[in-house]
């Protein structure tokens, strides 16, 4: 069978217990998510760098028979309500269900870190029920690096594949790779793929896990499951996961996953190799950044421009709120001319800007509003330099050609500082976020933004540095002093002396 016929779809979030922000239906169908369905899920990423292009990329190549059900996305923050999962859930298989034994194959966009009310582990829930009605057609599964596998999600996805890269810059790259193996799988069975499973018993902040370090410990882990993947034409993902710490659950914790068409044993051989080379690593993923305030002079004194300063722990990709105040303290304190601070969370601020207009002064208590022990809000008089709808299109690696929304944003001057806020939440992770407001990376010499890692593959080129600082956050990157519940135990780096061999 050439070209079967796949039904496609996808549900994604990234869970940070610690956020504060509950994840409701709001955070999809609204500014900075996605709710498509049908042939609009077509429309949305035909061409787009995301996994679910990949899939298009690959069927439509083909000629394969492309059945769109419906794909949801939202920034990460808190758990999703139990109503809003169940929603999207129930949504995503009813409308499989309505395909009755008109389909061959399904392909599912996840994360693999999402948590909901009353569910530890949804994907692993909705994939128990895909399965249930897919019966012995193969599932093809797409998850981030940074998710918690379990074995629920290993045990119904016949192909599992994971992103190699972070920043995720081969997000329609592994898209092609899982709808390939699973039309291959039509043809020879879902049996015909096994699977290994190794957890570590390790929880790994994610600020050493870039691939673009060219010594990076993933970068050599990820090396070394290319070059298995190159010398065995059997196998068909040697899936590297750093795992998600801030998802307060009973498997956050890294593992390695295989699928291999040599059978069982060599799945196994392989994922235990691949484990003990990502355990052996475990100490190079461990950091220690600047203070803010220590951060803060160093960019300022910083002979080469523009300067990135990265606010690590409020990085609304890892389900920071966007709206944690310190480095916009330290930055207006300092008035330093040609600084940018943002983009900032703060829908009530963007109401006082609008009902201002542009050109008018006015008192905004910017930030600090989710969390206030992550500091109080900065109170300043400012004039509104720029009203903006928050529509933007991708134009960095990640993402290109998505067309995504922050909701009604606004730039702010406050002295020498200009300030963005939004009504939506999302990691500066593409220049284009900052153009919609009329701010151009060159002009500046010192931004300070919410992000972490994936926006070093579009701003890395058009930066001189980039210095990661570490204020309070949802998302710090020495966790342990966490109120965890449930997470995993024993657990290196929280217990230094934790031991593992295959």
């Amino acid at each position: 069978m050439n070209a079967p016929r796949v039904a496609v779809g996808g549900i994604a979030q990234e869970t940070n217990s610690f956020t504060g922000i509950p994840t409701t239906m709001a955070d999809f169908v609204g500014r900075g998510g996605e709710y498509t369905v049908g042939g609009d899920v077509v429309t949305e990423h035909r061409g787009v760098n995301s996994i679910v292009g990949g899939f298009l990329d690959d069927l439509e190549g083909v000629g394969a028979t492309v059945l769109p059900l419906m794909h949801a996305r939202a920034c990460p923050g808190g758990p999703l309500d139990r109503p809003t999962y169940e929603a999207l859930r129930d949504d995503l298989l009813a409308r499989l269900e309505a395909l009755g034994d008109g389909y061959d194959a399904v392909l599912l966009a996840l994360h693999g870190a999402m948590v909901a009310e009353g569910y530890d582990d949804p994907e692993g829930d909705l994939l128990v029920r895909v399965r249930a009605m897919a019966g012995d057609r193969p599932v093809g599964v797409v998850l981030d690096l940074h998710a918690n596998v379990t074995p629920e999600i290993v045990a119904e996805a016949d192909v599992l594949v994971a992103f190699k890269t972070y920043p995720h810059v081969d997000m329609a790259a592994c898209g092609r790779t899982a709808a390939a193996a699973t039309r291959r799988a039509v043809v020879e069975g879902r049996t015909s793929v096994a699977s290994a499973f190794v957890p570590l018993p390790m929880m790994l902040p994610s600020i050493r896990m870039r691939t673009i370090d060219p010594d990076g410990p993933m970068t050599r882990v990820e090396a070394l499951a290319a070059e298995r993947m190159a010398a065995a034409p059997e196998l068909v993902e040697v899936g590297i996961y750093g795992g998600f710490p801030y998802a307060d659950v009973p498997f956050d914790r890294a593992c390695v996953v295989v699928n291999s068409r040599g059978g069982a044993e060599h799945a196994q051989a392989v994922a235990e190799e691949v484990a003990s080379a990502f355990w052996a690593s475990r100490r190079e993923f461990l950091a220690t950044l600047e203070s803010a305030p220590a951060a803060v002079e160093r960019a300022l004194r910083a002979e080469r421009h523009p300067v990135v300063l990265a606010d690590v722990a409020d990085n609304p990709g890892s389900g920071g709120t966007g709206d944690t105040p310190t480095l916009l303290r330290l930055l207006v304190d300092r008035d330093a001319d040609r600084t940018f601070v943002g983009i900032l969370f703060d829908p009530e601020s963007v109401d006082a800007a609008f009902a201002a207009g542009e050109g008018a002064r006015a008192t905004f208590a910017l930030g600090g509003k989710v969390n206030p022990h992550h500091g109080d809000p900065v109170v300043v008089e400012a004039r509104v330099e720029r009203l903006s709808d928050g529509q933007y299109t991708c134009v960095g690696p990640m993402m290109h050609g998505k067309r995504e929304s922050l909701g009604r944003s606004a730039l702010l001057r406050v002295g020498n500082v200009l300030v963005g806020i939004s009504e939506g939440r999302a990691s500066v992770n593409d220049p284009a976020m900052l153009a919609m407001l009329g701010v151009d990376v060159a002009d500046f010499r010192v931004l300070a933004l919410k992000v972490k890692g994936h926006f070093r593959a579009a701003f890395g080129p058009l930066v001189a540095d980039v210095i990661d600082a570490e204020a309070p956050g949802a998302s710090m990157t020495d966790f342990s002093g966490l109120p965890y519940r449930q997470r995993a135990t024993p657990a290196f780096p929280l217990e230094p002396d934790t031991s593992w061999r295959p």
